[in-house]
């Protein structure tokens, strides 16, 4: 599968990060609260009970450990009650915070062309495309297809599912899940044990188009490392 990031080359310290995915197929993985949507962890939980929450809520309640009565009675009593989230609010709180700190995102799109990202994320010419190949077994493991929704809603269930297997499954999916108006990214994922380092790609820089705006001394320094790195290059 063909993934593609763009880079903006409007501020000078940018370039650096440019020049390494191509000399040294690094990239840089980001703390999941430093991407362009201030909206990541903004979502709602539907607390409806299936037949599987009061389980699922007894399961997590035993886990923590922290209950004075037996986790099976808090669990029915607030399937009773209606306090699902009496129970649940306060770890999600501890899993966000854990989340911020654990998890590494690095943007791609399925797409390398169209003016809308070459104008958010290009420059505005002043920028550049790196196209990558990777295996399509790939998807699904490291690197993850967005899913676009009206609504950014999960069901507590598959939060208790995440509780209870001490992963980030959970969190894979909200940071996979956008809002209808990213639409146009068609963006691929992918999600990183560590956040805010340089990772190395398990696969190789195919091609790079590089924008109008580029100044001839960048332009020049990437044209001379993908000659010698035997990359396709694009003038845009």
């Amino acid at each position: 599968m063909k993934l593609f990031k763009f880079k903006d080359l409007t501020c000078e310290s940018n370039f650096p990060h440019l020049f390494q995915i191509v000399e040294g197929n690094k990239i840089w993985c980001a703390a999941a609260d430093k991407l362009n949507d201030d909206q990541e962890f903004h979502f709602s939980i539907d607390y409806t009970p299936t037949n599987n929450t009061e389980k699922l809520l007894s399961q997590m309640i035993g886990k923590l450990g922290k209950s004075q009565y037996p986790p099976e009675l808090v669990a029915k009593y607030a399937i009773q009650e209606n306090r699902i989230e009496d129970n649940v609010k306060p770890q999600l709180s501890n899993m966000i915070s854990a989340c911020r700190n654990s998890i590494g995102v690095t943007s791609f799109s399925s797409v390398g062309t169209g003016n809308e990202l070459w104008q958010e994320y290009g420059g505005k010419g002043n920028g550049a495309v790196v196209e990558f190949e990777i295996p399509d077994e790939l998807i699904g493991y490291r690197f993850h297809i967005v899913e676009y929704k009206k609504v950014k809603k999960f069901h507590v269930d598959l939060f208790l599912r995440s509780q209870i297997s001490s992963d980030y499954s959970f969190f894979e999916n909200v940071l996979c899940t956008k809002t209808l108006k990213w639409k146009s990214e068609q963006e691929i994922r992918f999600l990183g044990r560590t956040p805010n380092v340089n990772i190395t790609l398990d696969t190789t820089v195919k091609s790079l188009t590089i924008g109008n705006k580029v100044s001839d001394c960048h332009k020049n320094k990437l044209i001379s490392v993908c000659e010698q790195k035997g990359i396709s290059i694009n003038l845009k």
